[in-house]
């Protein structure tokens, strides 16, 4: 959803965004650290209202798999 680039998703995204950062499955969490940026780009205010940058920040703390360590980090 978050590729659509559409800036009325953004609000419809942010919650389940913040829902799969916590997923016990990988491919979520990193599917998930891939759509902040793109989510930041269409509207900052949203991204930054919600804390999912600081949330993001968390994650590369306390993440163990490497895959979405790395793009974590690279989406910061």
């Amino acid at each position: 959803m978050s590729s659509l680039r559409v800036p009325k998703l953004n609000e419809y995204l942010v919650e389940p965004l913040k829902i799969a950062l916590n997923d016990e499955d990988p491919y979520v969490r990193k599917t998930a650290v891939l759509s902040i940026p793109k989510v930041y780009e269409i509207a900052p205010n949203d991204a930054e209202t919600n804390n999912l940058v600081s949330l993001l920040e968390v994650l590369v703390t306390k993440e163990s798999n490497g895959l979405v360590l790395a793009n974590a980090i690279a989406s910061l």
